[in-house]
């Protein structure tokens, strides 16, 4: 008997790999299936299309990162501005580089899949600004963009280029400048 909890998780976590190798239309269902070992009738019984799987794992990825902006743990831990986009960078690279292929056109998604994903990036955004105004940053809506483009621009840059700045020193400038040190 299947686990629909863990096959459900198996499936994200396959897609995840497949989509951050390729791009979405180089993807199909039954590569999904085949690398999760289940037969293509199966994962349509979990996700009616693959556009319902990529919007999934896009939000998954997105509530894994926006959950190190969490500023109520903040409040109570001895992590650093700089800590945090670290952390961030960090899981956004393991994560593959699903983080910087969102590359589904606009003709391609459908009027309820464009509000999904305006959701999950509009918390995601609210999340990284409340992050800011908890450290004081002046103009967090603002920052809030900057600092999101200056992580994704890093995190691309990994995953393309492989730079010779670690993690920890380009956190560390982002800290100096958000926090005019």
């Amino acid at each position: 008997m299947i686990n629909k909890k863990d096959t459900h998780a198996e499936i994200i976590t396959v897609a995840k790999k497949l989509f951050g190798t390729g791009n979405f239309s180089s993807v199909s269902m039954s590569q999904i299936a085949q690398e999760v070992g289940i037969n293509k009738a199966s994962l349509y019984y979990f996700f009616k299309d693959k556009m319902e799987i990529y919007f999934d794992v896009i939000e998954d990825l997105m509530i894994k990162v926006s959950n190190e902006f969490n500023i109520e743990e903040k409040r109570q831990a001895t992590s650093s501005f700089a800590d945090t986009i670290e952390r961030v960078i960090n899981l956004s690279i393991s994560e593959g580089s699903m983080f910087v292929r969102f590359d589904v056109g606009q003709k391609q998604i459908n009027k309820e899949q464009k509000h999904k994903i305006m959701t999950i990036f509009k918390t995601f955004s609210q999340k990284v600004e409340d992050f800011l105004t908890f450290y004081k940053v002046d103009s967090p809506k603002l920052a809030s963009s900057i600092l999101i483009s200056s992580i994704h621009s890093y995190v691309k840059d990994v995953c393309l280029l492989n730079p010779k700045i670690s993690s920890k020193i380009y956190s560390q400038y982002l800290e100096n400048l958000f926090l005019k040190k």
